[in-house]
């Protein structure tokens, strides 16, 4: 299982309760309002075509694998990224 950092931009008519859905369906912590962290076992790539199901042509998204190590900082997140980040990627 690999841990990724997904976060999006909707452009137009932003309805994001599918997109928030299909994240929680699959266990995902907001740590930002469009800032998502999430343990599966999927490929980067995977995630975001599964994930541009949710969205439309003109919005952005980016997937990022995060690793056990990796530097990270934060200010003022919300609490449940900040306890996942804690947990899966140790600073």
């Amino acid at each position: 299982m690999a841990s990724y950092l997904v976060s999006y931009d909707q452009h137009r008519d932003r309805d994001y309760t599918p997109i928030w859905t299909a994240l929680r369906s699959n266990g995902a912590v907001r740590i930002l309002e469009s800032v998502w962290l999430l343990d599966i076992s999927n490929t980067a790539s995977e995630i975001r075509d599964w994930l541009r199901k949710t969205t439309r042509d003109e919005d952005s998204l980016v997937v990022v694998e995060l690793k056990a190590g990796s530097g990270w900082a934060t200010y003022n997140v919300q609490a449940d990224g900040l306890t996942w980040l804690r947990q899966k990627v140790l600073a």
